[in-house]
């Protein structure tokens, strides 16, 4: 291949890839394709077990979708356009049946090898060698035990197969054509797919756009490209690869959030005031004002629920007192306090109760526990759970008799919110801190657990100097009013920005939920540190795992020799060969792709992770063995003699297995 020449050294132009990419697909592949798509889909249906009951990936499935049926409203741990998927799929079939689910992730799975194995094609790997890798993906345990089940993943790994053969059929399109810019827009139709069916599907995208940068420094570096084609290939990207995957995310969590417009006793305590004010049947508003003598609900504004709880169990350790938690679900008659004054003659005089007076900003108060009686308190004891020197347990004390001492005198300090109503307390709009008087600490939690004789709520304790943002609480919910009428209103907004403001809250309460709660103290089958050379319990499982393993290393061996050998002043070479670039560069994106797709597991913040979720990283080193074996096919007799060996061999070991 033949470089451009520059004004001071040849380069290599922007549209090299076009000219050496010029693999069409022919009949015969999508023959080969169709026959792949059958001989998967027959030989999953043979291995069906219709008696098997659901899992537990299965029964969250049917229970979103049970969701979906009834209009609740829920939360999940992926976005929500694989479930809207399924949910459609069987309206049109008759019913949501787990027979069903397992048919359509077979069909799906069929679907996405016969996209493997046209990907290869377009990116120039031969058709023996497409086939061959195709055949053997196909092969996987794995990915057959996945295929067999109802499973997200499946259907995550066709968007993913889609948008790499969307990548290798944009990257040979002439720039500006009709079928250069049909090729963008189905990429970024299948980058919005991906997106929106796994969270993982956000690394993939991540990774095209690190692609298409590249390709804009070739385009800005190569002379034969004007200031404006520069600006339009920009440009168009940004709307086809950006703009669009977001509208198509944001559509799905709009229709998402339409129509789970029902209340759930689980989930929706999860969500905050304003986002349940949207949800049927519409409960009745807080009043304007907080009052002393109300019954409140009390919220930690940095947790996910956090409802100031207290139940009647103590302390093994310190005070041995009644414990105060943050607990995750709003129904619970130990959520709830009565706002006492730091005098009785605030509430009364002569034993005769006064008009409602406001609590105001600054003022001390006592936190009555309306179930027990008793006073929260705050004491020199050691919390359960945090060890350091000015950390203090936070309990419950006394009767409902007893009147309270400086330990269980609280100053209400208004940090966020205004209101018209002259340093009065309103729920929802005003965040408070809440500072011990006897101890001189403020009031906190964060997200440490207590063991299990605190049945796993979060810890409340007492400290100073605190972190501002997780000494924020708000009260959600009082039962005295003034008078009638004399609820909190939310303003008008226009429905774009309520959407807005559902939508950002829905996806920070998602990631929350993802770690907190649903995969809290879970442990997948396989540590993300072993999924690279895990070892399967067959020597034909090992060799499909390992072999794009050794692909990589080479490559990198191949990386490495180029780096310690490249002499900067040599003269540069007018002519490259066009086998070697095509293996640098394809490869080099695969390794790039594989590294991130596996480096974002390892900064998961839970642990319940399984060996499945490596799919997408291993499909990409697979592509990379791909490149490896094509480059050893065209690059001499010798070369192509080793590389047929290797394909016999696998072929013959894959054939052995049926």
């Amino acid at each position: 291949m033949k470089l451009a020449r520059g004004p001071y050294r040849p380069y290599i132009s922007q549209n090299v890839l076009s000219q050496l990419l010029t693999e069409r697909i022919s009949k015969v592949d999508y023959f080969f394709a169709s026959m792949l798509f059958l001989s998967f889909l027959v030989r999953q249906y043979l291995k069906f077990d219709e008696l098997l009951g659901p899992s537990d990936s299965e029964s969250d499935i049917l229970k979103a979708l049970d969701h979906y049926k009834r209009n609740e409203f829920f939360l999940s741990t992926s976005p929500p356009l694989g479930i809207q998927f399924l949910y459609a799929l069987s309206n049109v079939c008759g019913g949501v049946s787990i027979k069903l689910l397992r048919r359509v992730s077979v069909s799906t799975g069929s679907l996405t090898i016969s996209l493997i194995y046209l990907s290869l094609r377009k990116s120039k790997v031969s058709r023996i060698i497409s086939l061959a890798i195709s055949f053997m993906f196909s092969h996987l345990p794995l990915f057959e035990d996945e295929a067999r089940s109802a499973s997200l993943n499946i259907l995550e790994m066709m968007f993913l197969s889609l948008t790499l053969f969307a990548w290798f059929s944009f990257e040979q399109a002439q720039s500006f054509t009709k079928g250069w810019l049909s090729k963008l827009i189905i990429l970024g139709l299948s980058i919005g797919f991906l997106i929106s069916t796994k969270t993982i599907g956000f690394i993939t995208w991540l990774w095209i756009i690190i692609l298409c940068l590249k390709q804009m420094w070739d385009i800005i570096g190569d002379l034969r490209f004007s200031n404006k084609e520069i600006l339009y290939h920009g440009f168009l990207r940004f709307i086809a690869l950006i703009l669009m995957p977001l509208m198509i995310f944001t559509s799905s969590y709009y229709h998402h959030i339409s129509i789970s417009c029902n209340h759930s006793q689980v989930f929706s305590s999860f969500m905050s005031p304003y986002f349940k004010a949207n949800l049927l049947p519409e409960s009745l508003p807080p009043p304007d004002i907080v009052y002393y003598g109300s019954s409140v609900l009390i919220r930690h504004q940095k947790s996910l629920a956090g409802y100031l709880h207290s139940h009647n169990y103590t302390y093994r350790g310190g005070s041995q007192e009644q414990q105060v938690t943050l607990y995750d679900y709003a129904n619970d008659a130990d959520n709830e306090w009565i706002i006492e004054p730091e005098n009785e003659d605030k509430a009364s005089v002569n034993g005769t109760l006064r008009e409602p007076i406001p609590v105001k900003n600054k003022e001390f108060i006592k936190l009555r526990h309306r179930v027990s009686g008793k006073l929260l308190r705050s004491s020199n004891a050691k919390p359960p759970v945090s060890e350091q020197d000015y950390d203090k347990e936070v309990a419950c004390t006394g009767d409902s008799e007893y009147k309270g001492n400086a330990d269980e005198l609280w100053r209400i300090k208004f940090i966020r919110g205004k209101t018209g109503y002259r340093e009065s307390l309103s729920p929802v709009i005003i965040e408070f801190q809440l500072e011990n008087k006897g101890q001189g600490c403020t009031l906190l939690s964060h997200d440490l657990r207590l063991p299990d004789w605190g049945f796993e709520q979060q810890e409340v304790l007492c400290v100073d100097p605190p972190t501002l943002e997780r000494t924020l609480f708000y009260v959600e919910r009082s039962n005295l009013y003034s008078k009638p009428g004399a609820f909190l209103r939310y303003p008008r907004e226009w429905s774009v920005i309520r959407f807005a403001k559902l939508f950002v809250e829905y996806l920070l309460k998602q990631i929350k939920y993802d770690y907190y709660v649903k995969n809290y103290k879970q442990t997948g089958d396989v540590p993300v540190e072993r999924w690279i050379w895990f070892t399967h319990t067959t020597n034909f499982e090992n060799m499909l795992w390992l072999s794009p393993l050794l692909c990589s290393l080479f490559f990198v061996l191949v990386v490495l020799h180029d780096l310690t050998t490249w002499n900067p002043w040599s003269p540069s070479n007018e002519v490259i060969s066009c086998n070697k670039y095509l293996y640098k560069e394809n490869c080099m994106k695969s390794f790039l792709g594989w590294l991130l797709h596996y480096h974002i597991f390892t900064k998961s913040k839970h642990e319940n992770l399984y060996l499945v979720q490596y799919l997408p990283s291993y499909l990409l080193s697979l592509f990379l063995a791909a490149h490896s074996l094509n480059f050893l096919w065209c690059h001499g007799r010798f070369s192509a003699l080793i590389s047929a060996s290797i394909l016999c061999f696998m072929l013959c070991v894959c054939m052995l297995r049926l």
